[in-house]
C-alpha cells in the first residue's frame, strides 16, 4: 500500500499528516517552524519528523519514478527555500 505525507509549513508551525492512498488522514502532528538563518532547518526538520513517523508506523519505503515526478511537479516554490532542489537532498 502506499501512503502519502502532506506538509503545511507555517510561520509558527509546520502541521504534518500521514494519509492512506483513499486519502483518509491516519495520523497529525506539529513542528516548530525554525526560521532562524532564513529557514535553513525547516527542510532538515521535516524530513527528520518524516523519516521518524516511517519508522515508528513500520511503513515501507517505496516510490516509482512517476511518483517521485508528480511529486516534483506538484510542489511549489517556498520563498527563499528551492524546496524542489533541496527536498531531494533529504529523502
Amino acid at each position: 500500500m502506499k501512503y502519502i505525507f502532506g506538509v503545511d509549513v507555517g510561520g509558527t508551525t509546520v502541521k504534518l499528516g500521514y494519509f492512506d492512498q483513499s486519502g483518509s488522514l491516519l495520523s497529525k502532528w506539529e513542528i516548530p517552524t525554525d526560521r532562524e538563518n532564513d529557514g535553513a532547518r525547516i527542510l532538515p526538520d521535516i524530513a527528520e519528523s518524516v523519516k521518524s513517523k516511517i519508522q515508528k508506523e513500520g511503513v515501507k519505503e517505496e516510490e516509482s519514478e512517476e511518483d517521485a515526478e508528480k511529486g516534483k511537479d506538484n510542489v511549489a516554490s517556498m520563498g527563499r527555500l528551492r524546496f524542489r532542489s533541496d527536498a531531494a537532498d533529504f529523502f
